[in-house]
């Protein structure tokens, strides 16, 4: 969402429209997960941490990355409350490669719709995952074709991959968890 060339927070009627705290953001994701929700853009890991009012916030000075997050109407939006997250963006030490830009070699790159319902990248039990990948776990799974992949309402998708993440949850929450010896009693008969 560009406006004058300069981005959207460089417009005089976004400047005085909405109060920029030492030239950041703050914007608010209004999907709401516990503990909030993780989100990168350009090698920068973004909390958007629950505040006390209840909404779910970070602080974003990049404008590329402030344009992007706003372009989602559906995740995030511009936060008018007073309170102010206490986490700051950090960069992430090994950013995962998109998995379009790793598959950029093949001639036979997929080309999967996502979900606009959903961040760019999952923190899942400690990895971090772009959509991509997320959504290839989904596709795959599906054992559609691509094309009937591509034409699924954005909801089914949506629904798919919150199906994939669970699983993804499932899986490495399996692996974490010490093993449990289980033994079953049973009584003798008399």
């Amino acid at each position: 969402m560009q406006l004058g060339g300069g981005g959207l927070k460089s417009s005089p009627f976004f400047k005085t429209k909405h109060k920029l705290e030492n030239d950041n953001m703050k914007i608010q994701c209004i999907l709401e997960r516990k503990g909030g929700t993780i989100a990168e853009v350009g090698g920068i890991e973004y909390h958007f941490e629950p505040l006390e009012d209840g909404a779910h916030v970070a602080e974003v000075a990049d404008e590329a990355h402030i344009d992007r997050f706003l372009s989602i109407g559906e995740a995030y939006k511009v936060y008018h409350g007073k309170l102010a997250p206490e986490g700051k963006p950090a960069p992430i030490a090994n950013p995962v490669k998109p998995a379009a830009a790793a598959d950029a070699t093949s001639n036979e790159r997929l080309r999967l719709f996502g979900s606009s319902m959903h961040p760019p990248s999952f923190d899942v039990n400690g990895n971090t995952y772009t959509q991509m990948e997320i959504i290839k776990i989904a596709f795959e799974a599906s054992r559609l074709s691509e094309d009937d992949w591509n034409e699924l309402p954005e909801e089914d998708r949506g629904a798919r991959i919150d199906m994939a993440l669970d699983d993804l949850f499932s899986a490495t929450e399996a692996k974490a968890a010490p093993a449990v010896k289980r033994t079953r009693k049973t009584k003798k008969a008399e």
